[in-house]
């Protein structure tokens, strides 16, 4: 579904009716899960590849499933004292290895019962627009995730809102009311089969 600037009040109603018809289905979700993030947590950051060796592997899949496990715990696991877990969490916090601490929300405990993804496209490429964007990207509550991208689209957003009605007041902020937002794109999830941030150690 594309919607454009120039679009008729009548058409734009339309759509979103049709988008609100999809979106019944999506209120039927498994439970699912919303990560929330330190609010000092800088993804603009690039870490330098570092050297991890196969104790600090086994501790990162450990911290990725349960980051509270509790030290000792994790030393039994991987054959390693409890300071020495200590040092290496420590180490690879200092080194960015480690980004975030973070707590695993219940979208729904919240009233946050719909996922969308949009395509954004915008008009000027400039350096200056392009940070302009991602900055009111970034400072948008709803948006969860925000990807400047290779292809026709220029932006992927995953966005989380109560309603459909709320969706509609995000887009008349983000997209209607943006001078070089050329065209959005506007996928509803249906079910979420995966979510999370997990990377594979190796």
């Amino acid at each position: 579904m594309v919607f454009r600037r120039s679009i008729a009040n009548l058409d734009f109603l339309v759509s979103l009716n049709s988008i609100a018809m999809k979106a019944k289905k999506a209120l039927i979700f498994r439970p699912s899960f919303a990560i929330l993030f330190h609010r000092n947590m800088d993804l603009s950051k690039r870490v330098q590849p570092s050297h991890l060796d196969d104790f600090d592997r086994k501790i990162l899949a450990i911290l990725q499933r349960d980051n509270i496990t509790p030290q000792r715990t994790i030393g039994d696991a991987v054959n390693l004292s409890a300071p020495a877990v200590q040092r290496r969490i420590k180490r690879m916090r200092e080194e960015g290895v480690i980004r975030a601490d973070v707590s695993v929300i219940e979208p729904e405990a919240l009233g946050q019962s719909i996922t969308i993804f949009v395509e954004v496209e915008v008009i000027s490429e400039t350096a200056e627009q392009i940070e302009r964007a991602k900055s009111e990207f970034a400072a948008a509550a709803e948006i969860q995730q925000c990807y400047y991208v290779t292809g026709e689209s220029d932006f992927i957003l995953v966005i989380i809102v109560p309603s459909m009605a709320d969706y509609e007041a995000l887009t008349r902020r983000l997209f209607f009311g943006n001078n070089n937002v050329k065209r959005f794109r506007t996928f509803v999830a249906m079910d979420r089969v995966k979510v999370g941030l997990e990377v594979p150690v190796g």
